[in-house]
């Protein structure tokens, strides 16, 4: 006050202020105060007269508005529930008398859990959480107990605050009112109350401006629950498609690769070198199921498609078989965006189909009495389908000059004479002897263009950096044969292609077999 004065004596006729007044019973009221100065005769200062303007209620309303802009504001940043709600504390706090600080609890499961008290003693806040609501659970655990609003004028006095006594003493609380706050369904979720220092009943204002702010938290509770049933669905979603699919992607307008998220572990596919592409840009891409001239017919009539199945070679060239299935999306003007959709690692079942497909050509092949030579061609062909690698599947057996193919060409598939002769140059005829004898399979590891060893370069002339062999054996464990895959790859093969032969021994007992019983113990 005697700032204004001084402004007063100052020269200035008139001067305006809000501060926060107590009146005599102890009422809290906001006034806007007009100072008027006083002049004497000479238009020098006499004195001053002060005129006080209760404007609680406009204040009041006007600290409000402004809180619920901040809150509002708050909530479209997407602030979290803890900083909303300290947010409507504070505000509540504003309009309250002097002395008054308070808090929002959680109702979980039964249990007060904290959620917001920006200036609550931590030994009161700390006491309550985990409280089981009840007669003696302090204010809020009985308000939330009985549904309804609750004053505590001493809570000395009060049985629900019993056992808390002594830490309403320490945390300097003398009083407390609290109203619940509801949810959808009229469950209560939670509690906003108000704590004060001395004993007293609230006023009618603050009582008001608390079930305003829990009114504004239940709308903010629901806003919340919302958006958690959303979360929850879309992880929801998101795990199915996890489950059904290896990995997502996004393309644009042109069809080109803009995003691709993979949850397989290993990653199959090099997003890097794919990313700004068309699927049919790519050299090293095959679509299996139609021609890509058909597919892009479809793209352009903005289909959805499902089950292209496309043949993708591995940066370590390794061949993957991968299913899509997608749709197109458009803006929010409605605007065709581009496709989003999933992708399947198909690589197992393409190959279980093509196991599949070899059987049923060579059941039919044998049922119309097809060469020996030509059932050991589509087995042996379907063998090479199935590998990881790209590979040269040789089907040999002992004969009377060495070893022989047992292929559909005069003297056999177009690598089969040269891998002979070089197997035979390299010595390997002892190998393939024990692998016989032992029905072991032997793995060579990969020959390296060493330039000294003979054997290795004798080898890779024929077009092998590395081979496997498998012994074919009838039921009685009788050596018929073995199958040799010479792979052009200086690697190991994979797990998946070392078991692949021994899936199709079984095939070629069966041609083998057809040869011995044919021709007497040769096949020709």
């Amino acid at each position: 006050m005697k700032a204004r004065y001084d402004e007063l004596n100052s020269g200035q006729a008139m001067v305006t202020g809000f501060n926060r007044s107590v009146t005599r019973s102890g009422k809290m009221v906001f006034c806007q105060w007009r100072n008027a100065r006083i002049s004497d005769a000479q238009g020098g200062y006499a004195g001053a007269i002060a005129m006080a303007i209760d404007v609680t209620v406009a204040y009041r309303e006007e600290l409000w508005r402004k809180a619920e802009h901040r809150l509002f504001e708050s909530l479209a940043a997407g602030a979290g529930l803890a900083e909303l709600m300290t947010i409507l504390c504070e505000a509540v706090e504003s309009v309250c008398e002097a002395g008054a600080c308070c808090a929002v609890n959680l109702i979980i499961d039964g249990k007060l859990r904290r959620c917001a008290a920006p200036h609550v003693a931590d030994v009161l806040i700390e006491a309550a959480d985990g409280l089981t609501v009840g007669e003696e659970s302090g204010t809020c655990g009985l308000a939330a107990f009985q549904n309804r609003e609750l004053v505590t004028e001493n809570l000395l006095e009060s049985d629900a605050w019993r056992r808390f006594t002594e830490l309403a003493v320490a945390a300097q609380v003398a009083g407390c009112w609290s109203t619940p706050i509801h949810g959808d369904e009229g469950e209560v979720v939670a509690t906003f109350a108000a704590y004060v220092d001395r004993v007293r009943q609230p006023a009618e204002a603050e009582l008001e401006f608390t079930r305003m702010a829990a009114q504004q938290a239940a709308l903010i509770f629901s806003r919340f629950k919302s958006r958690e049933t959303l979360s929850r669905n879309e992880e929801r979603f998101r795990h199915l498609v996890q489950l059904a699919s290896d990995w997502e992607w996004e393309r644009d307008r042109e069809f080109r690769l803009t995003n691709l998220h993979s949850w397989q572990e290993p990653a199959l596919l090099d997003a890097p070198s794919l990313l700004g592409q068309p699927p049919w840009a790519s050299g090293n891409k095959t679509l299996i199921n139609e021609d890509w001239a058909r597919f892009f017919e479809r793209i352009e009539r903005r289909e959805p498609f499902e089950q292209a199945v496309v043949e993708y070679c591995r940066p370590d060239g390794r061949q993957a078989y991968i299913s899509n299935r997608g749709a197109p999306f458009h803006d929010a003007a409605g605007n065709f965006s581009g496709y989003c959709g999933v992708g399947v690692d198909i690589s197992k079942r393409f190959r279980a189909d093509r196991i599949r497909m070899v059987e049923r050509e060579l059941f039919e092949s044998m049922a119309t009495g097809a060469d020996v030579a030509l059932l050991v061609d589509i087995v042996a062909e379907g063998l090479s389908g199935v590998l990881e690698r790209a590979a040269e599947v040789v089907v040999l057996q002992p004969g009377k000059a060495g070893w022989e193919s047992m292929a559909a060409e005069p003297g056999g598939t177009p690598m089969a004479p040269a891998l002979i002769r070089a197997a035979e140059a390299a010595d390997l005829q002892t190998a393939f002897e024990d692998v016989m004898r032992s029905g072991s399979p032997l793995f060579f590891e990969p020959f390296p263009d060493d330039g000294v060893n003979e054997r290795h370069g004798r080898l890779r002339q024929a077009g092998s950096v590395s081979l496997w062999v498998v012994p074919i054996r009838d039921g009685l464990g009788i050596a018929l044969g073995i199958v040799c895959v010479y792979a052009p790859a200086a690697e190991l093969p994979s797990s998946s292609d070392l078991d692949w032969p021994e899936r199709f021994v079984r095939l070629f007992v069966l041609v083998v077999e057809r040869a011995h019983r044919r021709h007497g113990g040769r096949s020709g």
